[in-house]
């Protein structure tokens, strides 16, 4: 065989084999990225309940129906579900975290946290 025909074989072979991998290998990524999507833990139904008990006394949120005055609206401040849990936790905007933490579980914590992010979306 010339040169010229095993380069046109192994080209035309290579063509061959990435368009066979290609698409595995993009099925492959989809399902490593869905797997690495992280659920955060917490029941929002749960959440809501305790949100309107502890925390719409002073935060805006229609999903809740609270029109609390004292805190940020929550249907415009877009937090992140760690930020919520480290705002409840740290006491931020002057939460006194001792005082809520005695009132509420951190399980109770994380349902607030995952009512907030996902009753905006």
């Amino acid at each position: 065989m010339s040169r010229r025909v095993v380069s046109g074989w192994f080209a035309v072979t290579a063509v061959v084999a990435l368009a066979i991998a290609s698409p595995i290998a993009l099925a492959s990524h989809s399902k490593t990225a869905a797997k690495t999507r992280v659920e955060h833990p917490g029941d929002a139904v749960n959440g809501k309940r305790v949100f309107v008990q502890f925390c719409g006394r002073c935060h805006i949120m229609q999903a809740a129906g609270t029109r609390g005055t004292i805190g940020p609206d929550l249907d415009k401040d877009k937090v992140t579900y760690a930020r919520v849990v480290t705002s409840i936790e740290e006491g931020v905007g002057g939460i006194q975290a001792e005082y809520l933490l005695r009132a509420v579980t951190f399980s109770q914590v994380y349902d607030v946290s995952k009512f907030v992010v996902t009753a905006r979306r």
